[in-house]
């Protein structure tokens, strides 16, 4: 199964290990490559803008805070 727009985009996987490392600017290149996206499907689940920014940008700390276990 092929799901259109999932496939990593050159130098992604570089960013990635990054991010594993700790990397903040990493973290901060992948967010603005996705972070519009994400703030949209949230909006479309939560009904909400406002509510959608925060629980994306909270989804987004937990996930920086816990890279290095991942």
């Amino acid at each position: 199964m092929h799901l259109s727009g999932t496939e990593a985009r050159p130098g992604e996987a570089e960013l990635f290990q990054a991010l594993l490392a700790g990397s903040l600017p990493a973290f901060e290149r992948l967010f603005a490559d996705h972070g519009e996206k994400m703030k949209s499907i949230a909006a479309n689940i939560l009904g909400n803008r406002a509510d959608a920014e925060d629980a994306v940008q909270e989804a987004m700390l937990k996930a920086y805070r816990g890279a290095a276990r991942f």
